[in-house]
């Protein structure tokens, strides 16, 4: 993943890969950093904005929330998938929030849904009976933590 980012350095599939495994590892200062130059690429200066706020105000869980929680208030004139925010509330480490929008993000027969069973950015929901029900409506696999 490192090769292929120093190849292209702003490589569409690369950065949000290499941002889960800096998340898996605990570097949050390099997620900070990979989630900001993501946002930049896409030149999202609202979450931008957020993920800096966040951080400021109480460090990394607390940027991926308040990018979340910008998101949510800015969909009625800027499209935001449940599954984006779902995934945000998830690196914060909101169990209740992720929850919601992971049903959403069903609801709306997201694509990246079925990759909940196996991504690690879902471990910490594996034993929550709503993410166990999620699992089996799509007929997937539940791997207890």
């Amino acid at each position: 993943m490192l090769k292929l980012i120093e190849i292209e350095p702003d490589q569409g599939i690369g950065l949000p890969a290499l941002w889960a495994v800096y998340q898996e590892l605990g570097d949050t200062q390099k997620s900070l950093e990979l989630a900001k130059k993501i946002y930049s690429l896409k030149k999202n200066e609202l979450a931008l904005k957020s993920l800096e706020e966040g951080f400021e105000e109480g460090g990394y869980n607390l940027a991926m929330q308040r990018t979340a929680e910008m998101m949510i208030a800015h969909r009625d004139s800027i499209y935001f998938p449940s599954w984006q925010i779902a995934t945000l509330y998830c690196r914060a480490k909101k169990k209740e929030e992720s929850l919601e929008w992971l049903e959403k993000a069903y609801e709306e027969h997201d694509s990246n849904m079925p990759y909940i069973s196996v991504d690690p950015l879902f471990t910490f929901l594996r034993d929550e009976p709503r993410f166990v029900n999620l699992l089996k409506k799509m007929g997937l696999p539940v791997i207890k933590s």
